[in-house]
């Protein structure tokens, strides 16, 4: 059982990427958003571009930059403040006469409201535009994203479809590469509204396609697609996260994939660049690990590290000595790099960290799980909106909010008063509404706790932490220290286990309390071979939840691909509603 080869997905945005490069004939330059930049070393090597006519790559910032050829392409997600930049820059050519000819490619799609500010500014008619339908890019072996944050806002905050198509869209693509989907289970009212256009997208696919064409290789198709809204679970994404990825997300933040720190980080001498996938292979090892037992393995692969290095006095002829240094001490000198840069990385957190005190906050962010001394969460909250940013107040008033199903009203208006008091009143009226339009922060209505039932009847809280292995892994709860297991995963270890679920009402449905459906598709045969999950999170997902069904994965002895609209972690995520509000 083998997960699908997602290279395909690379050649395929590859080869439209070029395809859209090649219409200008002639040296161009290109200029890409800042926020995807790195997420075309993805798609396309510098080198590559280079063979199909690219001089240099820029990236857009609202300073002047020099280029040196007459042809200006721009690459851009479909963003108004990306394009007054590029609006200014072209006025001020145009008003400097100078010749150049300029192509806009919005990507994965166009917004209607984009042509219209263009045309307001009185450029749409100097500019080619194009799409370029970057839709799930592969960033690991078992992980697919649109890296598009954005899409969080827009829907579950502003009720904004605008997105629906391109996520649609890329569900066509995935059954048109990987084959017909066995079961679809849709988990939120958006998943729902997403498959049902999907569906019809794809019978205009199936109208116009090749039968030769189709994926009908066992060993690729997959067969259970789990589509979950990110209302649907607010709690994992406001948690603090303890695995080793996860943890320096939350510290140093992951972009695109790729962690890069100055030389003021204090971790290796100047600048960082790190990828941060299974390509590394140290990486791909701890990763998933609680923070706590990473030193460990990260001991353990230096002695094996040193064991490869002494393998070189067992080789007495120059022809063996020759064959070590070609076939192993290369791998064994990147996985030392590997681990040096790791170990510093370790390091420089458990300092943060234990700076932070973040035994305590665990502490409490457990209490607001269990419903245990409120009393001391409020106050704690009321102390961090008096120490902390804004943005560390919020994820805690946000974490008691949904894991109370709300605040009562004399509480949510105290600590909102206090937020303002402290923080100031210009972004954050906004923020208000933005907030208790999205669930995240809300009046509670009934004195029903949502949250508390959907937790004993998933188990996402385990009866004794310390029952919970840390080091080799029993229980998905490991992932927070054993205190929870992420819902959204063990929803999808729910649905996995019990097929039928949400054929028709249940109890958990009634808990979720929204628009939940399995799809069953009477043309494929149900005991197929290898059967594969695809996971789907609308909204976005974090590197515990990615953590938590890898180590599912393992447990039920089957692959899930894991797709997202973006990777996420608590910061990300409330700074989106903040700048939509």
């Amino acid at each position: 059982m083998t997960l699908p080869d997602l290279s395909v997905l690379k050649k395929l945005a590859e080869a439209r990427l070029i395809s859209l490069l090649e219409t200008e004939s002639g040296d161009k330059d290109v200029i890409i958003d800042g926020r995807i930049i790195r997420l075309f070393d993805f798609v396309a090597s510098i080198t590559t571009l280079k063979r199909h006519g690219v001089n240099k790559v820029y990236r857009l910032e609202s300073s002047m930059i020099n280029v040196t050829t007459k042809n200006l392409i721009y690459i851009t997600r479909p963003d108004i403040a990306n394009l007054r930049m590029i609006s200014e820059k072209i006025s001020c050519d145009k008003r400097n006469k100078k010749e150049t000819t300029y192509k806009i490619i919005f990507t994965p799609c166009k917004f209607y409201a984009c042509e219209v500010y263009l045309e307001q500014e009185g450029i749409y008619g100097d500019v080619k535009i194009e799409v370029l339908d970057l839709e799930l890019i592969p960033m690991d072996k078992d992980l697919l994203s649109f890296e598009v944050p954005a899409m969080f806002s827009s829907y579950f905050t502003h009720r904004d479809r605008s997105w629906i198509k391109s996520i649609a869209q890329s569900l066509v693509s995935a059954k048109l590469l990987f084959g017909e989907f066995n079961r679809v289970y849709t988990i939120g009212n958006y998943s729902k509204r997403i498959w049902n256009l999907a569906e019809v997208f794809a019978r205009n696919a199936d109208a116009d396609a090749d039968p030769n064409d189709r994926a009908e290789s066992l060993d690729t198709r997959i067969d259970t697609l789990i589509m979950i809204d990110r209302d649907v679970d607010y709690v994992s994404p406001l948690l603090t996260q303890v695995t080793y990825q996860g943890i320096i997300d939350d510290t140093f933040g992951i972009e695109n994939g790729y962690l890069v720190l100055g030389p003021a980080s204090n971790i290796g001498k100047g600048s960082i660049k790190m990828l941060l996938n299974s390509s590394d292979q140290v990486f791909a090892e701890i990763r998933d690990s609680h923070i706590t037992t990473v030193f460990s393995t990260i001991r353990e692969r230096a002695k094996e590290i040193q064991s490869g290095y002494d393998k070189r006095h067992e080789h007495t002829s120059v022809s063996s000595l020759k064959n070590f240094v070609r076939n192993e001490f290369k791998d064994l000198q990147s996985q030392h790099k590997s681990l040096t840069g790791h170990l510093s990385l370790c390091e420089n957190l458990m300092t943060t960290k234990t700076k932070e005190n973040l035994e305590y906050l665990l502490t409490q962010e457990s209490n607001m799980l269990t419903g245990t001394n409120e009393k001391d969460c409020l106050d704690f909250i009321e102390n961090c909106i008096l120490d902390k940013d804004a943005i560390s107040a919020l994820r805690l008033m946000c974490l008691y909010s949904v894991t109370h199903d709300g605040l009562p009203p004399v509480q949510y208006n105290s600590l909102w008063l206090q937020l303002l008091q402290s923080h100031g009143y210009d972004k954050l009226v906004a923020t208000q509404y933005a907030l208790k339009n999205s669930g995240l922060f809300k009046e509670q209505i009934t004195k029903k706790n949502r949250f508390k039932g959907i937790s004993k009847k998933l188990g996402l809280i385990p009866k004794s932490p310390t029952d919970v292995e840390l080091i080799k892994p029993n229980n998905m709860a490991y992932i927070h220290g054993g205190r929870y297991a992420p819902m959204s995963c063990k929803l999808v270890e729910h649905v996995l286990t019990f097929p039928n679920s949400f054929r028709e009402d249940d109890e958990l449905q009634k808990l979720l309390n929204c628009d939940c459906s399995c799809t069953i598709n009477p043309t494929i045969n149900a005991t197929q071979k290898n059967p594969l999950v695809m996971v789907y999170f609308i909204g976005g997902c974090t590197y515990s939840e990615i953590a938590s069904l890898r180590f599912l994965a393992k447990q039920l002895n089957t692959e899930i691909l894991i797709a997202t609209t973006s990777v996420i972690n608590s910061k990300r995520f409330l700074i989106d509603v903040l700048d939509s509000a």
